[in-house]
């Protein structure tokens, strides 16, 4: 038995439905006697509103508040394309370095041995595949959190 008054909600719930309430609820309401009044009173309630006529609407409503809607057009954002410019601004800096050096980027590595160079190759990959990874696991991280709203 609970030792406060259940609220307003599972009072509804006995009064809808006596076996759906929790036994310790149950035995409460059926111990006191103002938690009978208000179980009475929803029971009165509930059967009023039962025979209450379905509300029929004589007019399309859909058809009326339809055309005045107004359809909002997509507007173009400069802001948007900022880290597109950034980019773009990006490979062509590198393009350009590379481009500027290509002579003295051939003889960058001839004097290192083939061991240290397939070592840099695969530290390189190694962390490029972890941070694809990862970058994997928040993009489905956040995927699932906005899914699950």
């Amino acid at each position: 038995m609970i030792t406060g008054h259940p609220t307003p909600s599972a009072i509804q719930q006995y009064a809808l439905d006596k076996t759906g309430c929790e036994p310790g609820v149950a035995e409460h309401i059926e111990a006191c006697a103002g938690c009978l009044a208000d179980v009475a009173s929803y029971r009165v309630l509930f059967a009023e509103i039962k025979q209450q006529p379905v509300p029929v609407l004589d007019f399309d409503l859909p058809g009326l508040v339809m055309p005045q809607l107004v359809a909002v057009k997509p507007r173009f954002s400069w802001p948007a394309l900022f880290p597109y410019g950034m980019g773009v601004a990006a490979a062509g800096a590198i393009g350009a370095v590379l481009y500027l050096f290509r002579k003295e980027l051939l003889f960058l590595f001839t004097g290192t041995m083939p061991v240290v160079m397939y070592l840099i190759v695969l530290t390189t990959t190694t962390i490029l595949l972890f941070q694809g990874i990862g970058m994997y696991k928040k993009y489905q991280k956040q995927m699932n959190s906005l899914n699950s709203h």
